[in-house]
């Protein structure tokens, strides 16, 4: 199978009978055993733009066919390499003996249990993502995404303490984006740091966004209940269980556990 990652107007169109049989089935083999590529499919698919012109699609077509451009620095993140993913799915305990102390007895207190669980958030392909392979790239997008790429890295090898410190000196420098914001709360949530990422995620919804919006309701759901405000959180957990959204199940089921 090529390990090489598809540009990602490949993943649009490997489906629309505008390539060689050969040249779809390779594609098709690589997102079967590519996690990333599966998912930035699926984002570019579930976009919330309208359905593109005749004119944009003649466009991105004769990109294909043709065959010439370099796939843009913002997708370099996308082609994660195969230990990185092993990194994301397995987590590594280190445990170090030391001399106990035989008068010192610790009595071990259970984990809260808590209604709503608690796992990583999905990575969505930001909107301006989308813009740019539509052909309204701007420079400031193209940075923005490039860096947001970056400091997701350790995000996506379950690096969860990297992460927020590469998103936080993300979110100063793009103070009005709420990617940062949002997965940098995410992680503070994966650091049982719920305090600390329920300021963050609280920032992120006044920003908005619409690829996020269900998901920020969500962790702000999570991040309340393990702070201790099950009433808001229940709240919360209304709205999106009468909603269509990613969380509903989850939503619904949290306030009507089994």
């Amino acid at each position: 199978m090529n390990t090489t990652c598809p540009r990602p107007d490949m993943l649009i169109v490997v489906d629309e009978d505008v390539l060689s049989d050969a040249r779809a089935a390779e594609i098709r083999d690589h997102i079967t055993g590519c996690a990333v590529c599966k998912q930035l499919q699926q984002d570019l698919r579930d976009s919330p733009l309208a359905e593109p012109t005749l004119e944009e699609l003649t466009r991105v077509r004769k990109r294909v066919l043709v065959g010439a451009q370099p796939a843009s620095r913002i997708f370099r993140y996308v082609a994660v390499s195969a230990a990185a993913l092993l990194a994301v799915g397995g987590v590594y305990l280190v445990r170090h003996s030391e001399p106990q102390e035989p008068a010192v007895v610790a009595v071990s207190q259970p984990a809260p249990a808590y209604r709503l669980k608690l796992a990583p958030a999905p990575l969505r392909l930001p909107f301006a993502a989308v813009l740019l392979l539509r052909g309204k790239e701007e420079s400031g997008n193209q940075k923005y995404l490039a860096e947001l790429g970056d400091a997701l890295k350790p995000y996506r090898e379950a690096h969860y303490k990297e992460a927020s410190e590469a998103l936080a000196g993300l979110g100063e420098r793009y103070p009005k984006a709420v990617e940062p914001l949002f997965y940098r709360g995410v992680s503070r949530l994966l650091l049982d740091d719920a305090a600390g990422a329920l300021g963050l995620l609280e920032q992120a919804r006044k920003i908005g966004g619409e690829a996020l919006s269900d998901d920020i309701l969500w962790y702000l759901a999570v991040a309340r209940e393990r702070t201790g405000n099950w009433s808001e959180s229940s709240a919360l957990l209304k709205a999106l269980c009468s909603n269509e959204g990613a969380n509903r199940a989850d939503a619904c089921s949290g306030l009507n556990p089994k």
